[in-house]
């Protein structure tokens, strides 16, 4: 899994799927050159770049038809639950045929959250999930990606695996959309004062410009 917003990301992902539901897992693989305590390196503007190596997961329930997003956001020690509803997806399927690991995989198209996707599902597996939330196609998912290449997953390897897919934590946060949006924007407050003191700490005569790109995410909407 890529991610290539103000710069690229590489990240270890897996799916694993039954019938009812599947748990999408991913975390960020942080290069060599990083600094070991503070997780963080430049970018090739000379721009800092943080990473974040906690472990994300997506769960999707056809039963209940929820889906339940854990993760630690920021430099938060906590871990919270987003919760969301497991929403028809609209999609467009193809003509259009490629190979991918020896299966043969159709093209289709879809908008979600923000984003117009292309994926290529191999009918060979049956099974409705897909990686993140895009789900709802009539076979596995072996390449996602949106149109402006900003979110890019292809799939290295197939196989048979037993996982258990934990029940709820009962310790853990429950956060809307509304809670995540008012944590991004103290995260970001918090950038920018930071930002400052590190500037005032500079020598007389010393000129800094402090700009803190907007936040971006998979979902945009």
């Amino acid at each position: 899994m890529q991610l290539n917003f103000f710069s690229s990301s590489s990240y270890k992902s897996c799916l694993y799927f039954n019938n009812t539901e599947s748990l999408f897992e991913y975390n960020e693989i942080i290069p060599k050159n990083a600094n070991s305590d503070t997780e963080k390196d430049l970018d090739q503007n000379g721009s800092m770049v943080i990473h974040d190596n906690s472990l994300h997961q997506v769960k999707c329930n056809k039963i209940n038809k929820e889906i339940r997003e854990y993760f630690k956001p920021f430099d938060d020690r906590e871990s919270f639950c987003l919760k969301d509803t497991l929403v028809l997806i609209n999609w467009t399927v193809t003509v259009d045929k490629k190979k991918i690991s020896n299966h043969e995989c159709t093209k289709a198209l879809c908008t979600f959250r923000g984003r117009n996707y292309v994926a290529w599902y191999t009918s060979d597996i049956p099974t409705n999930f897909g990686p993140l939330k895009l789900h709802g196609l009539p076979g596995l998912i072996l390449e996602l990606y949106d149109e402006k290449k900003e979110v890019f997953l292809y799939a290295k390897g197939i196989e048979q695996k037993v996982k258990r897919i934990e029940e709820e934590r009962q310790d853990i946060k429950i956060m809307s959309q509304v809670d995540l949006k008012k944590k991004i924007a103290d995260a970001a407050k918090m950038a920018v004062e930071e930002a400052n003191r590190f500037s005032s700490k500079m020598s007389r005569g010393l000129k800094t410009t402090i700009k803190i790109s907007p936040f971006k995410s998979i979902e945009m909407e």
